[in-house]
């Protein structure tokens, strides 16, 4: 991975690619996120399938500089709803002493509630000449859809992707001159509600990432909290409105979760009031 980050420097892309694909044949995750950056805009889906791969094995930065690939996409909504850059709906400061290494949502104060939309009428039909007259007919056009409009990076976020991009390119941690590999959602046994499987399949490359911190014991990279009323109940955010809910049956925040339950990934508290009394919970395991 090291060759691989000292090609990409010299700008020899080409010998960077192929050493980040042995190092990820070695199982490094932080490879996934190199080579992400290595390949050319050309190559958005390849491109892609290694930001998310990086997202998903909890590799750091990985989430904002994948914020930046969607947002450079034209995926706007996407990158929002996911948290990936900032929301329409947070504060905007440009103060050093509040940047922070990881992604922390942030607007230019110009830039909120910024959904517009466009209405047509249009008036057609002539009466003839010689026929009796009548009431023209009005057309209404169909509406048009309300147009997203990208948030402006602000300032702050633009140099969190810049501290990111360089700690990208950051020789990793080494133990006994090896890359340190960290845990991962593999690493973690799962049991879920018995109908819950659907949901962790619709976001699994979040669930994953968030799993991944678990592993590490870095809950609070997926801001994590405590929910009331349960000694041992707790939610992470996968998007603006849903949260990942599941208590832990081994290990701690601190060294790193072992064993997870989870009841569900969809805010509905129907649903989770429901769960909470289930007592068949059932193993599963993201394919790999």
């Amino acid at each position: 991975l090291s060759l691989g980050r000292l090609y990409l420097e010299k700008g020899e892309v080409s010998k960077a690619e192929s050493y980040c694909n042995k190092a990820i044949k070695h199982n490094c995750h932080q490879a996934y996120l190199l080579l992400a950056l290595t390949l050319s805009d050309e190559r958005a889906e390849e491109k892609e399938a290694c930001f998310k791969k990086a997202v998903e094995y909890g590799v750091k930065h990985s989430d904002i500089l994948y914020g930046e690939f969607l947002y450079n996409q034209g995926r706007y909504e996407e990158a929002d709803e996911f948290g990936y850059i900032p929301s329409k709906t947070d504060s905007d400061s440009d103060s050093d002493s509040d940047i922070e290494e990881t992604r922390d949502d942030v607007l230019e104060e110009s830039d909120r509630g910024a959904l517009n939309s466009d209405d047509t009428q249009e008036t057609a039909s002539k009466i003839p000449s010689e026929a009796v007259p009548t009431q023209p007919e009005v057309i209404v056009l169909p509406e048009q859809p309300a147009a997203y409009t990208p948030p402006k990076l602000s300032k702050r976020y633009k140099k969190q992707l810049e501290r990111a991009k360089k700690a990208a390119m950051k020789p990793a941690t080494l133990i006994m001159g090896q890359e340190k590999k960290p845990l991962t959602y593999e690493n973690i046994l799962m049991e879920i509600a018995p109908d819950a499987q659907q949901e962790l399949e619709m976001f699994s490359s979040k669930i994953k990432s968030l799993l991944s911190y678990l592993a590490n014991g870095e809950g609070n990279r997926g801001n994590l909290e405590a929910l009331k009323g349960d000694d041992n109940l707790y939610a992470m955010r996968i998007t603006r409105g849903d949260r990942l809910v599941f208590r832990i049956t081994e290990g701690d925040f601190e060294k790193g979760v072992e064993k997870i339950r989870i009841l569900s990934a969809k805010t509905h508290y129907a649903t989770l009031s429901k769960r909470l009394k289930v007592a068949n919970f059932k193993p599963f395991n993201y394919p790999k």
